[in-house]
């Protein structure tokens, strides 16, 4: 789902961007770039950059919105709680019931939770796919690393899409 960053690189301590969060989520979804190839939609996406089709596809299947009228910021990095809400509409989108495996966790710093993301926080944890950085702290502003974003990306394969697969 994730390609590195070189030849010989994954960066694992990079914030990962919307484009590449984007185009992870669209290829575990099997999307056919070719049917989302135009992107004159996003003024700040070039039509020729990999992560092109699977914005437009994002944005017209309601995953994510742009961030203006005609920009998309792909090289903006993405909060914890961002990246909640991302897959939280990811399930939604395509259909994965998001199980409630766990109690819900008070976070000491839930007071620094956007309002609007605060539901699509609880149900990523109590999914078991996202959950404390530890002490308590959900860190909703820190940026999600590529390892961290590798890991959610298994845990969501694991629970959500096919926990049978992983023994669960």
């Amino acid at each position: 789902m994730l390609n590195g960053t070189s030849d010989t690189t994954f960066s694992p301590d990079t914030a990962i961007t919307r484009g590449m969060f984007i185009m992870a989520l669209g290829r575990l979804a099997g999307t056919d770039p070719a049917a989302y190839a135009s992107s004159d939609r996003f003024s700040d996406v070039p039509a020729d950059a990999g992560y092109a089709p699977y914005a437009v596809w994002a944005v017209s299947q309601g995953i994510v919105n742009g961030t203006g009228t005609d920009t998309f910021s792909p090289d903006r990095s993405i909060t914890r709680e961002e990246m909640a809400v991302i897959m939280q509409r990811y399930a939604e989108k395509l259909g994965y019931i998001l199980p409630v495996s766990r109690e819900a966790e008070i976070f000491t710093d839930s007071n620094k939770i956007t309002g609007s993301m605060k539901d699509a926080v609880r149900a990523m944890q109590q999914a078991g796919v996202m959950g404390s950085k530890g002490n308590r702290l959900f860190a909703p502003k820190d940026t999600v690393t590529r390892a961290e974003a590798a890991a959610i990306l298994r845990c969501f394969v694991e629970i959500v899409i096919n926990p049978a697969a992983a023994g669960r």
